[in-house]
């Protein structure tokens, strides 16, 4: 079951009745289909400032006025996968990891997270 979630999730999630239905559909975000993942997730792409939007800026924004932040997360997690996904990290093409400071959303400053991050 989970190499099929793997190999067609993104074909379950990526199409608008679900990602107006189902919740988990909209923080699917697969490494290997980007260019869907970019234009079918309405919420998680326009949240990190993925994909241009007339709200982008207000949501950098919002971002940068947290004062202090603690991510947590579990590799015992069995609801958020991959568990470094809790944290910032992410998983590329391959599988294997990519650190928060090496993720384009970091190294892009997409919606803020580098700024926050140098700020302490």
């Amino acid at each position: 079951m989970k190499s099929m979630t793997r190999t067609m999730g993104w074909r379950a999630f990526y199409n608008p009745l679900a990602q107006r239905a189902l919740s988990v559909a909209n923080f699917w975000h697969d490494p290997i289909h980007q260019e869907e993942f970019k234009s079918s997730a309405t919420f998680l792409s326009e949240m990190n400032n993925l994909v241009p939007h007339d709200a982008s800026a207000l949501y950098k924004d919002n971002f940068l006025r947290v004062r202090r932040a603690v991510f947590l997360g579990s590799e015992g997690d069995d609801c958020i996968n991959p568990q470094l996904s809790s944290n910032f990290q992410f998983v590329d093409a391959n599988e294997a990891k990519v650190a928060m400071n090496a993720s384009a959303v970091y190294v892009n400053d997409t919606f803020g997270l580098k700024t926050l991050h140098e700020r302490g």
